[in-house]
Protein backbone atom coordinates (compact mmCIF):
# COMPACT_ATOMS: atom_id res chain seq x y z
CA UNK A 1 0.00 0.00 0.00
CA UNK A 2 1.11 3.57 -0.69
CA UNK A 3 2.80 5.42 1.98
CA UNK A 4 -0.70 8.56 3.18
CA UNK A 5 0.73 12.09 2.77
CA UNK A 6 0.48 14.34 5.71
CA UNK A 7 0.97 18.40 4.82
CA UNK A 8 2.05 19.85 7.80
CA UNK A 9 1.46 23.30 7.54
CA UNK A 10 2.99 24.96 10.54
CA UNK A 11 4.81 28.46 11.62
CA UNK A 12 7.01 26.91 14.44
CA UNK A 13 9.61 25.35 12.43
CA UNK A 14 10.14 23.23 15.66
CA UNK A 15 7.13 21.89 15.73
CA UNK A 16 7.15 21.39 12.26
CA UNK A 17 10.60 19.49 12.37
CA UNK A 18 8.89 17.64 15.20
CA UNK A 19 6.25 16.56 13.00
CA UNK A 20 8.12 15.85 10.17
CA UNK A 21 10.93 13.63 12.03
CA UNK A 22 8.76 11.39 14.11
CA UNK A 23 5.67 10.73 11.46
CA UNK A 24 8.46 9.88 8.64
CA UNK A 25 9.66 7.41 11.47
CA UNK A 26 6.29 5.75 11.50
CA UNK A 27 6.19 5.42 7.57
CA UNK A 28 4.30 8.57 6.47
CA UNK A 29 5.29 10.73 3.65
CA UNK A 30 5.72 14.11 5.15
CA UNK A 31 5.48 17.44 3.81
CA UNK A 32 5.95 20.85 5.58
CA UNK A 33 4.73 24.47 4.76
CA UNK A 34 5.52 27.20 7.15
CA UNK A 35 2.93 29.98 5.25
CA UNK A 36 0.02 30.86 3.18
CA UNK A 37 1.94 30.19 0.14
CA UNK A 38 3.64 27.54 0.35
CA UNK A 39 1.01 25.46 1.94
CA UNK A 40 -1.53 26.22 -1.24
CA UNK A 41 1.48 25.09 -3.19
CA UNK A 42 2.10 22.01 -1.32
CA UNK A 43 -1.72 21.25 -1.53
CA UNK A 44 -1.88 21.52 -5.35
CA UNK A 45 1.12 19.50 -6.38
CA UNK A 46 -0.29 15.97 -5.13
CA UNK A 47 -2.54 14.15 -3.24
CA UNK A 48 -2.90 14.71 0.38
CA UNK A 49 -4.50 12.23 2.97
CA UNK A 50 -4.05 14.55 6.37
CA UNK A 51 -3.61 18.16 6.54
CA UNK A 52 -1.97 19.51 10.51
CA UNK A 53 -2.70 22.98 10.13
CA UNK A 54 -1.59 25.54 13.05
CA UNK A 55 -4.68 27.71 13.41
CA UNK A 56 -2.84 30.97 13.63
CA UNK A 57 -0.16 31.57 10.77
CA UNK A 58 2.01 34.57 10.16
CA UNK A 59 -0.07 35.45 6.87
CA UNK A 60 -3.55 34.15 7.64
CA UNK A 61 -6.23 32.56 9.76
CA UNK A 62 -5.41 28.76 9.15
CA UNK A 63 -9.20 28.06 9.07
CA UNK A 64 -9.88 30.63 6.24
CA UNK A 65 -6.27 28.39 4.90
CA UNK A 66 -8.59 25.08 5.14
CA UNK A 67 -11.48 26.93 3.52
CA UNK A 68 -9.36 27.59 0.30
CA UNK A 69 -7.94 23.81 0.28
CA UNK A 70 -11.44 22.54 1.13
CA UNK A 71 -12.66 24.09 -2.26
CA UNK A 72 -10.49 22.28 -4.59
CA UNK A 73 -10.72 19.12 -2.20
CA UNK A 74 -14.06 18.68 -0.18
CA UNK A 75 -13.05 15.07 1.41
CA UNK A 76 -9.77 16.77 2.87
CA UNK A 77 -9.05 15.34 6.34
CA UNK A 78 -7.63 17.91 8.79
CA UNK A 79 -5.89 18.17 12.34
CA UNK A 80 -5.71 21.79 13.90
CA UNK A 81 -3.27 22.96 16.08
CA UNK A 82 -3.48 25.73 18.15
CA UNK A 83 -2.57 26.63 21.80
CA UNK A 84 -5.62 28.76 22.16
CA UNK A 85 -8.72 27.69 20.85
CA UNK A 86 -12.05 29.63 21.40
CA UNK A 87 -15.84 28.42 20.95
CA UNK A 88 -16.15 30.71 17.70
CA UNK A 89 -13.13 28.53 16.44
CA UNK A 90 -14.07 25.73 17.17
CA UNK A 91 -17.49 25.87 15.90
CA UNK A 92 -16.35 26.78 12.59
CA UNK A 93 -13.13 24.11 12.73
CA UNK A 94 -16.31 21.83 12.77
CA UNK A 95 -18.33 23.47 10.18
CA UNK A 96 -15.45 22.81 7.82
CA UNK A 97 -15.14 19.39 8.99
CA UNK A 98 -12.30 19.32 10.99
CA UNK A 99 -11.83 15.69 12.49
CA UNK A 100 -9.15 16.66 15.46
CA UNK A 101 -7.53 19.20 17.71
CA UNK A 102 -4.11 19.15 18.89
CA UNK A 103 -3.61 21.84 22.02
CA UNK A 104 -0.10 23.61 21.96
CA UNK A 105 2.35 22.00 23.70
CA UNK A 106 1.67 18.36 23.29
CA UNK A 107 3.68 15.15 22.76
CA UNK A 108 4.52 12.67 20.16
CA UNK A 109 1.91 10.46 21.71
CA UNK A 110 -1.22 12.47 21.06
CA UNK A 111 -0.09 13.41 17.38
CA UNK A 112 0.72 9.52 16.42
CA UNK A 113 -2.70 8.64 18.07
CA UNK A 114 -4.68 11.68 16.76
CA UNK A 115 -2.80 10.93 13.15
CA UNK A 116 -3.59 7.19 13.09
CA UNK A 117 -7.09 7.48 14.48
CA UNK A 118 -8.33 9.81 11.93
CA UNK A 119 -6.02 8.21 8.59
CA UNK A 120 -7.88 4.85 9.62
CA UNK A 121 -10.85 6.08 9.96
CA UNK A 122 -11.36 7.45 6.56
CA UNK A 123 -9.71 4.60 5.13
CA UNK A 124 -12.84 2.99 6.54
CA UNK A 125 -15.12 5.70 5.68
CA UNK A 126 -13.74 5.00 1.81
CA UNK A 127 -14.17 1.37 2.31
CA UNK A 128 -17.54 1.70 3.20
CA UNK A 129 -18.10 4.16 0.34
CA UNK A 130 -17.00 1.55 -1.90
CA UNK A 131 -18.95 -1.54 -0.71
CA UNK A 132 -22.06 0.12 -0.18
CA UNK A 133 -22.35 3.35 -2.73
CA UNK A 134 -20.68 2.51 -5.44
CA UNK A 135 -21.21 -1.08 -5.98
CA UNK A 136 -24.95 -0.82 -5.38
CA UNK A 137 -24.43 2.07 -8.07
CA UNK A 138 -22.46 -0.38 -10.31
CA UNK A 139 -25.02 -2.78 -9.96
CA UNK A 140 -27.91 -0.36 -11.04
CA UNK A 141 -25.39 1.04 -14.36
CA UNK A 142 -25.19 -2.92 -15.31
CA UNK A 143 -28.65 -3.29 -14.96
CA UNK A 144 -29.08 -0.11 -17.49
CA UNK A 145 -27.76 -1.87 -20.16
CA UNK A 146 -30.17 -3.96 -20.35
CA UNK A 147 -33.53 -3.02 -19.45
CA UNK A 148 -33.85 0.04 -16.45
CA UNK A 149 -35.61 3.50 -16.49
CA UNK A 150 -35.25 6.93 -15.22
CA UNK A 151 -37.71 6.28 -12.34
CA UNK A 152 -36.11 2.84 -11.05
CA UNK A 153 -32.50 4.56 -10.53
CA UNK A 154 -33.55 7.30 -8.64
CA UNK A 155 -35.56 4.51 -6.28
CA UNK A 156 -31.92 3.23 -5.96
CA UNK A 157 -30.18 6.22 -5.26
CA UNK A 158 -32.74 7.90 -2.56
CA UNK A 159 -32.33 4.16 -1.13
CA UNK A 160 -28.84 4.18 -0.69
CA UNK A 161 -29.27 7.80 0.96
CA UNK A 162 -31.54 6.71 3.43
CA UNK A 163 -29.72 3.62 4.37
CA UNK A 164 -26.35 5.58 4.79
CA UNK A 165 -27.09 8.63 6.42
CA UNK A 166 -30.50 7.45 8.20
CA UNK A 167 -31.72 10.65 6.89
CA UNK A 168 -35.60 11.18 7.50
CA UNK A 169 -36.34 13.10 4.62
CA UNK A 170 -35.04 13.05 1.53
CA UNK A 171 -36.10 14.94 -1.88
CA UNK A 172 -34.00 13.97 -5.06
CA UNK A 173 -34.98 17.43 -7.90
CA UNK A 174 -34.13 16.64 -11.22
CA UNK A 175 -33.25 20.32 -13.26
CA UNK A 176 -35.83 20.89 -16.17
CA UNK A 177 -33.74 20.96 -19.63
CA UNK A 178 -36.02 23.88 -21.07
CA UNK A 179 -37.03 26.20 -18.60
CA UNK A 180 -33.28 25.20 -16.10
CA UNK A 181 -36.36 24.76 -12.79
CA UNK A 182 -35.93 22.12 -10.22
CA UNK A 183 -38.74 20.31 -10.27
CA UNK A 184 -38.85 17.18 -7.11
CA UNK A 185 -38.76 13.76 -9.19
CA UNK A 186 -38.89 11.35 -5.93
CA UNK A 187 -39.38 12.55 -2.44
CA UNK A 188 -39.33 10.06 0.92
CA UNK A 189 -40.08 10.31 4.33
CA UNK A 190 -43.42 11.46 6.45
CA UNK A 191 -44.00 15.23 7.20
CA UNK A 192 -46.53 16.68 9.86
CA UNK A 193 -49.47 17.90 7.79
CA UNK A 194 -49.65 21.02 8.85
CA UNK A 195 -45.82 21.60 7.97
CA UNK A 196 -45.81 19.91 4.71
CA UNK A 197 -46.43 22.77 2.83
CA UNK A 198 -43.65 25.12 4.93
CA UNK A 199 -40.44 22.04 4.46
CA UNK A 200 -40.96 22.13 0.99
CA UNK A 201 -40.61 25.46 0.89
CA UNK A 202 -37.93 25.44 2.53
CA UNK A 203 -36.18 21.94 0.75
CA UNK A 204 -37.32 24.00 -2.38
CA UNK A 205 -34.85 27.32 -1.14
CA UNK A 206 -31.91 25.27 -0.21
CA UNK A 207 -31.94 23.41 -3.05
CA UNK A 208 -31.96 26.37 -5.51
CA UNK A 209 -28.66 27.90 -3.08
CA UNK A 210 -27.00 25.26 -4.18
CA UNK A 211 -28.09 25.15 -7.80
CA UNK A 212 -26.38 28.30 -7.87
CA UNK A 213 -23.59 27.91 -5.68
CA UNK A 214 -23.03 24.87 -7.60
CA UNK A 215 -21.26 23.40 -3.73
CA UNK A 216 -22.94 21.17 -1.58
CA UNK A 217 -24.42 22.35 1.83
CA UNK A 218 -24.66 20.78 5.45
CA UNK A 219 -25.85 22.76 8.80
CA UNK A 220 -26.08 21.01 12.16
CA UNK A 221 -27.77 22.12 15.30
CA UNK A 222 -26.07 25.47 16.38
CA UNK A 223 -24.26 25.89 13.42
CA UNK A 224 -25.97 28.00 10.43
CA UNK A 225 -23.43 29.35 7.75
CA UNK A 226 -25.70 31.05 6.03
CA UNK A 227 -27.63 32.65 8.92
CA UNK A 228 -30.99 31.47 7.85
CA UNK A 229 -31.40 28.11 7.61
CA UNK A 230 -30.91 26.83 10.89
CA UNK A 231 -33.92 29.00 12.24
CA UNK A 232 -36.22 28.11 9.63
CA UNK A 233 -35.21 24.42 9.84
CA UNK A 234 -36.02 24.66 13.74
CA UNK A 235 -39.64 26.17 13.18
CA UNK A 236 -40.28 23.72 10.83
CA UNK A 237 -39.15 20.82 13.29
CA UNK A 238 -35.94 19.89 11.37
CA UNK A 239 -32.36 19.28 13.49
CA UNK A 240 -30.00 19.36 10.51
CA UNK A 241 -29.70 19.13 6.91
CA UNK A 242 -27.32 18.09 3.65
CA UNK A 243 -27.84 19.27 0.23
CA UNK A 244 -25.58 17.93 -2.75
CA UNK A 245 -25.52 19.02 -6.17
CA UNK A 246 -25.45 16.42 -9.21
CA UNK A 247 -22.62 17.74 -11.52
CA UNK A 248 -22.21 16.59 -14.52
CA UNK A 249 -19.64 17.95 -17.08
CA UNK A 250 -19.86 21.20 -15.59
CA UNK A 251 -23.54 21.75 -15.24
CA UNK A 252 -25.89 20.79 -12.62
CA UNK A 253 -28.55 18.29 -13.50
CA UNK A 254 -30.07 17.45 -9.84
CA UNK A 255 -29.79 18.19 -6.47
CA UNK A 256 -29.94 15.79 -3.49
CA UNK A 257 -31.64 17.36 -0.04
CA UNK A 258 -31.67 14.97 2.77
CA UNK A 259 -33.02 16.27 6.27
CA UNK A 260 -33.22 15.34 9.71
CA UNK A 261 -36.24 15.70 12.47
CA UNK A 262 -35.61 16.95 16.09
CA UNK A 263 -34.21 14.16 18.02
CA UNK A 264 -32.14 12.70 15.91
CA UNK A 265 -28.24 12.87 15.73
CA UNK A 266 -27.22 15.51 13.29
CA UNK A 267 -25.47 14.88 10.28
CA UNK A 268 -21.82 14.76 10.16
CA UNK A 269 -18.77 15.30 7.82
CA UNK A 270 -18.84 11.47 6.65
CA UNK A 271 -22.46 11.85 5.58
CA UNK A 272 -21.35 15.00 3.59
CA UNK A 273 -18.46 13.18 1.96
CA UNK A 274 -20.94 10.14 0.84
CA UNK A 275 -23.43 11.76 -0.10
CA UNK A 276 -20.84 13.69 -2.50
CA UNK A 277 -19.67 10.61 -4.02
CA UNK A 278 -22.88 9.11 -3.80
CA UNK A 279 -24.19 11.96 -6.02
CA UNK A 280 -21.16 12.15 -8.30
CA UNK A 281 -21.77 8.27 -9.65
CA UNK A 282 -25.37 9.42 -9.70
CA UNK A 283 -25.08 12.18 -11.55
CA UNK A 284 -23.54 10.20 -14.25
CA UNK A 285 -26.06 7.25 -14.45
CA UNK A 286 -28.59 9.68 -14.61
CA UNK A 287 -27.00 12.02 -17.20
CA UNK A 288 -26.63 8.64 -19.10
CA UNK A 289 -30.37 7.62 -18.77
CA UNK A 290 -31.39 11.03 -19.85
CA UNK A 291 -29.34 10.49 -22.87
CA UNK A 292 -30.72 7.19 -23.20
CA UNK A 293 -34.30 8.25 -23.01
CA UNK A 294 -33.62 11.19 -25.09
CA UNK A 295 -32.29 9.61 -27.99
CA UNK A 296 -35.31 6.71 -27.50
CA UNK A 297 -37.39 10.00 -28.20
CA UNK A 298 -36.00 10.84 -31.39
CA UNK A 299 -35.17 7.74 -32.39
CA UNK A 300 -39.45 7.09 -31.70
CA UNK A 301 -40.41 10.58 -33.55
CA UNK A 302 -38.34 9.75 -36.90
CA UNK A 303 -40.14 6.03 -36.90
CA UNK A 304 -43.70 7.97 -36.17
CA UNK A 305 -42.82 10.18 -39.29
CA UNK A 306 -41.69 7.20 -41.09
CA UNK A 307 -44.86 5.42 -40.38
CA UNK A 308 -46.94 8.31 -40.89
CA UNK A 309 -45.57 8.63 -44.40
CA UNK A 310 -46.43 5.13 -45.16
CA UNK A 311 -50.16 6.00 -43.91
CA UNK A 312 -50.28 8.82 -46.19
CA UNK A 313 -48.68 6.44 -49.00
CA UNK A 314 -51.64 3.92 -48.54
CA UNK A 315 -54.43 6.66 -48.32
CA UNK A 316 -52.69 7.79 -51.67
CA UNK A 317 -53.45 3.87 -52.59
CA UNK A 318 -56.61 3.73 -51.22
CA UNK A 319 -57.58 6.93 -53.29
CA UNK A 320 -56.19 5.28 -56.35
CA UNK A 321 -57.56 1.76 -55.96
CA UNK A 322 -60.90 1.72 -53.39
CA UNK A 323 -60.50 -2.25 -53.54
CA UNK A 324 -57.54 -2.09 -52.15
CA UNK A 325 -58.93 0.16 -49.03
CA UNK A 326 -61.84 -2.49 -48.26
CA UNK A 327 -59.20 -5.56 -48.99
CA UNK A 328 -56.96 -4.61 -46.33
CA UNK A 329 -59.77 -3.52 -43.71
CA UNK A 330 -60.82 -7.13 -44.50
CA UNK A 331 -57.81 -8.83 -44.09
CA UNK A 332 -56.68 -7.37 -40.97
CA UNK A 333 -59.99 -8.99 -39.19
CA UNK A 334 -59.79 -12.76 -41.03
CA UNK A 335 -55.83 -12.39 -40.35
CA UNK A 336 -56.42 -11.64 -36.50
CA UNK A 337 -58.99 -14.87 -36.36
CA UNK A 338 -56.59 -17.12 -38.23
CA UNK A 339 -53.93 -16.14 -36.09
CA UNK A 340 -55.89 -17.26 -33.18
CA UNK A 341 -57.03 -20.65 -34.90
CA UNK A 342 -53.59 -21.30 -35.93
CA UNK A 343 -51.78 -20.63 -32.53
CA UNK A 344 -49.50 -18.18 -33.66
CA UNK A 345 -46.95 -16.46 -30.97
CA UNK A 346 -47.92 -12.75 -29.77
CA UNK A 347 -45.08 -11.63 -31.50
CA UNK A 348 -45.93 -13.74 -34.60
CA UNK A 349 -49.68 -12.02 -34.28
CA UNK A 350 -48.02 -8.71 -34.30
CA UNK A 351 -46.22 -9.26 -37.34
CA UNK A 352 -49.04 -10.71 -39.32
CA UNK A 353 -51.33 -7.86 -38.17
CA UNK A 354 -49.00 -5.14 -40.38
CA UNK A 355 -48.51 -7.58 -43.13
CA UNK A 356 -52.65 -7.97 -43.73
CA UNK A 357 -52.84 -3.92 -43.77
CA UNK A 358 -49.17 -3.44 -45.50
CA UNK A 359 -48.39 -6.02 -48.25
CA UNK A 360 -50.46 -4.28 -51.15
CA UNK A 361 -48.55 -1.23 -50.20
CA UNK A 362 -46.49 -1.84 -53.52
CA UNK A 363 -49.38 -0.99 -55.33
CA UNK A 364 -48.51 2.51 -54.88
CA UNK A 365 -46.04 2.55 -57.65
CA UNK A 366 -47.99 0.65 -59.92
CA UNK A 367 -49.55 2.85 -62.70
CA UNK A 368 -53.52 3.70 -62.30
CA UNK A 369 -54.39 2.83 -65.65
CA UNK A 370 -53.59 -1.19 -64.70
CA UNK A 371 -55.23 -1.52 -61.53
CA UNK A 372 -58.30 -0.05 -62.68
CA UNK A 373 -57.99 -1.54 -66.13
CA UNK A 374 -61.77 -2.96 -67.08
CA UNK A 375 -60.27 -5.26 -69.36
CA UNK A 376 -57.78 -8.81 -68.70
CA UNK A 377 -54.15 -7.59 -68.40
CA UNK A 378 -51.99 -8.20 -71.00
CA UNK A 379 -48.71 -10.20 -70.52
CA UNK A 380 -46.62 -6.86 -69.65
CA UNK A 381 -49.23 -5.56 -67.41
CA UNK A 382 -48.98 -8.36 -65.62
CA UNK A 383 -45.26 -8.08 -65.06
CA UNK A 384 -45.83 -4.84 -63.58
CA UNK A 385 -48.30 -5.81 -61.08
CA UNK A 386 -46.29 -8.31 -60.06
CA UNK A 387 -43.54 -5.95 -59.22
CA UNK A 388 -45.66 -4.51 -55.90
CA UNK A 389 -44.28 -7.12 -53.24
CA UNK A 390 -40.81 -5.78 -53.83
CA UNK A 391 -42.25 -1.96 -53.80
CA UNK A 392 -43.73 -2.65 -50.46
CA UNK A 393 -40.89 -4.38 -48.81
CA UNK A 394 -38.69 -1.43 -50.17
CA UNK A 395 -41.53 1.41 -48.84
CA UNK A 396 -41.38 -0.10 -45.37
CA UNK A 397 -37.58 -1.68 -45.32
CA UNK A 398 -36.11 1.75 -43.63
CA UNK A 399 -38.43 1.61 -40.67
CA UNK A 400 -36.61 0.09 -37.92
CA UNK A 401 -39.98 -1.52 -35.79
CA UNK A 402 -41.04 -3.33 -39.16
CA UNK A 403 -37.99 -4.72 -40.07
CA UNK A 404 -39.41 -8.06 -39.51
CA UNK A 405 -42.39 -7.20 -41.62
CA UNK A 406 -40.55 -6.43 -44.47
CA UNK A 407 -40.07 -10.41 -46.05
CA UNK A 408 -43.89 -11.09 -45.24
CA UNK A 409 -44.94 -7.96 -47.57
CA UNK A 410 -42.19 -9.40 -50.21
CA UNK A 411 -43.33 -12.82 -50.36
CA UNK A 412 -47.23 -12.53 -49.59
CA UNK A 413 -47.70 -13.80 -53.27
CA UNK A 414 -45.03 -16.89 -53.15
CA UNK A 415 -47.13 -20.26 -53.78
CA UNK A 416 -47.03 -23.43 -51.57
CA UNK A 417 -45.66 -24.89 -54.64
CA UNK A 418 -43.08 -22.61 -55.57
CA UNK A 419 -44.30 -21.19 -58.11
CA UNK A 420 -45.34 -18.04 -57.21
CA UNK A 421 -43.14 -14.80 -57.06
CA UNK A 422 -40.58 -13.02 -56.82
CA UNK A 423 -38.34 -15.49 -55.32
CA UNK A 424 -40.18 -19.00 -55.90
CA UNK A 425 -40.07 -19.88 -52.42
CA UNK A 426 -42.53 -23.33 -51.53
CA UNK A 427 -43.69 -24.78 -48.69
CA UNK A 428 -41.98 -23.81 -45.37
CA UNK A 429 -39.17 -21.29 -46.99
CA UNK A 430 -42.29 -19.11 -47.06
CA UNK A 431 -42.72 -17.15 -43.44
CA UNK A 432 -46.19 -18.23 -42.11
CA UNK A 433 -47.69 -14.89 -41.91
CA UNK A 434 -46.92 -14.66 -45.68
CA UNK A 435 -48.96 -17.43 -46.19
CA UNK A 436 -51.71 -16.60 -44.44
CA UNK A 437 -52.18 -13.30 -45.96
CA UNK A 438 -51.84 -15.44 -49.72
CA UNK A 439 -55.29 -17.22 -48.42
CA UNK A 440 -56.68 -14.03 -47.20
CA UNK A 441 -55.64 -12.48 -50.36
CA UNK A 442 -57.22 -14.72 -52.58
CA UNK A 443 -60.29 -15.40 -50.58
CA UNK A 444 -61.33 -11.48 -50.15
CA UNK A 445 -59.99 -11.33 -54.35
CA UNK A 446 -62.65 -13.97 -55.40
CA UNK A 447 -65.35 -12.15 -52.88
CA UNK A 448 -65.20 -8.80 -53.81
CA UNK A 449 -66.42 -7.16 -57.80
CA UNK A 450 -63.26 -5.41 -59.86
CA UNK A 451 -63.28 -3.14 -62.47
CA UNK A 452 -63.10 -6.17 -65.39
CA UNK A 453 -65.56 -8.62 -63.17
CA UNK A 454 -68.25 -9.24 -61.05
CA UNK A 455 -67.39 -11.44 -57.81
CA UNK A 456 -67.53 -15.16 -58.35
CA UNK A 457 -68.85 -15.34 -55.41
CA UNK A 458 -68.40 -17.02 -51.46
CA UNK A 459 -69.07 -20.36 -52.54
CA UNK A 460 -67.23 -20.29 -55.55
CA UNK A 461 -64.13 -19.01 -53.43
CA UNK A 462 -63.96 -21.71 -50.70
CA UNK A 463 -64.31 -24.86 -53.34
CA UNK A 464 -61.33 -22.66 -54.93
CA UNK A 465 -59.59 -22.48 -51.38
CA UNK A 466 -59.73 -26.11 -50.87
CA UNK A 467 -59.10 -27.14 -54.69
CA UNK A 468 -55.48 -25.20 -54.39
CA UNK A 469 -54.73 -26.12 -51.05
CA UNK A 470 -51.39 -27.80 -51.01
CA UNK A 471 -50.57 -26.37 -54.36
CA UNK A 472 -50.86 -22.34 -54.15
CA UNK A 473 -51.63 -22.16 -50.58
CA UNK A 474 -50.86 -24.29 -47.21
CA UNK A 475 -53.47 -26.43 -47.01
CA UNK A 476 -53.04 -26.20 -43.20
CA UNK A 477 -53.68 -22.49 -43.26
CA UNK A 478 -57.14 -22.93 -45.85
CA UNK A 479 -58.26 -25.17 -43.35
CA UNK A 480 -58.07 -22.62 -40.20
CA UNK A 481 -59.15 -19.75 -42.17
CA UNK A 482 -62.36 -21.68 -43.56
CA UNK A 483 -63.16 -23.12 -40.07
CA UNK A 484 -63.33 -18.90 -39.32
CA UNK A 485 -65.21 -17.71 -41.62
CA UNK A 486 -67.61 -20.71 -40.65
CA UNK A 487 -67.76 -19.57 -37.64
CA UNK A 488 -68.22 -16.12 -38.48
CA UNK A 489 -70.24 -16.80 -41.49
CA UNK A 490 -72.89 -19.99 -40.29
CA UNK A 491 -73.80 -20.00 -44.34
CA UNK A 492 -70.43 -21.00 -45.03
CA UNK A 493 -70.05 -25.10 -43.86
CA UNK A 494 -67.53 -26.20 -41.73
CA UNK A 495 -64.75 -27.89 -43.91
CA UNK A 496 -64.05 -31.56 -43.32
CA UNK A 497 -60.24 -31.68 -43.14
CA UNK A 498 -58.64 -30.48 -46.62
CA UNK A 499 -56.24 -33.18 -48.30
CA UNK A 500 -53.68 -31.64 -50.28
CA UNK A 501 -54.26 -31.08 -54.03
CA UNK A 502 -51.72 -32.05 -56.72
CA UNK A 503 -53.41 -29.40 -59.24
CA UNK A 504 -51.88 -25.91 -59.63
CA UNK A 505 -53.73 -23.11 -60.39
CA UNK A 506 -53.61 -22.15 -64.39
Amino acid sequence: MPKETILVIQSDPKIRVLCHEYLSSRGYQVITAGDYESAIRAAFDGHVDLYLIDLQLPDVNGLDLLERIKAFQPEAQTIIISGNLTNEHLLRALQLGVKGFLVKPFGTKELLDSTKKILEDHRLLRARIQSHVLNPLFEISESFLSEIDQRHVLRQIVGIAKQETRADLITLLLVDSKSSSLNTALSTGVIPGDLEAEVKKLQQRLAEWVLIHREPFITVEGVDPQGWFQKSMASRQLASSICVPLLRKDRVIGVLQMSKKEGTPSFNQNDLALATVLCRQAAILIDNVQLFDEVKRKAQDLEEAQLDAIKALAEALESKDAYTRDHSDRALQHAVAVAEKMGLSDMQKDRLKYAAVLHDIGKIGVPENILKKPTRLTPEEYEIIKTHPEKGAEIIRHIKSLAQVVPLVLYHQEQYDGKGYPKGLAGDEIPIESRIVAVLDAFDAMTSDRVYRKAPGRQRAVEELKRYAGTQFDPQVVQAFLEVISETSPQTPLPSQIEPSSVSQS
